[in-house]
This record gives C-alpha cells, structure tokens and sequence, in this order.
C-alpha cells in the first residue's frame, strides 16, 4: 500500500490523477470463511482498505479473493 501512495504522489508531481484504487484478491470481501488464521488475515486487510478509502483514494474497487489459476472466467 504505501509503494503505490509513493506513485500516486509522483503521478500528483506530474499533473496525473489517477480515477481510482483497485483492491484485488481480497479475503476481506469474502463471507463464510471459516478458518481462523483466514479470518484473521481477512480482519487486518480491512484496516488496510479502510486507510486506502480514507487518505489515497476517493473511489475503489474490489475483487474478492478466487482460489483458481484461470481467474478470467471467475470474473465475467
């Protein structure tokens, strides 16, 4: 996260604004996880994304996370 605010503040430099974040392979948009440590990996990424909303980006938007090698059809 702060590699991508240090781009974001060279794209200001520059006269570039970028449109918007995007948060892919997220366990936090998951629901039904039941296994503890994916859990509490899935807790931490939302204090992350929170701090992404609040101080790099107005919008975002999110991919959850897939368990495949072949994503593309997961996402259509």
């Amino acid at each position: 996260m702060r590699e991508v605010g240090y781009l974001r503040d060279d794209l200001k430099r520059a006269g570039i604004k970028p449109y918007s974040w995007l948060i892919n392979q997220s366990l936090s948009m998951l629901t039904g996880i039941s296994d503890p440590l994916l859990k509490s990996l899935a807790n931490a990424e939302i204090e992350v994304i929170d701090t992404i909303k609040e101080i790099y980006s107005e919008k975002t938007f999110g991919i959850p996370f897939v368990a495949g090698k072949k994503l593309l059809p997961y996402l259509l």
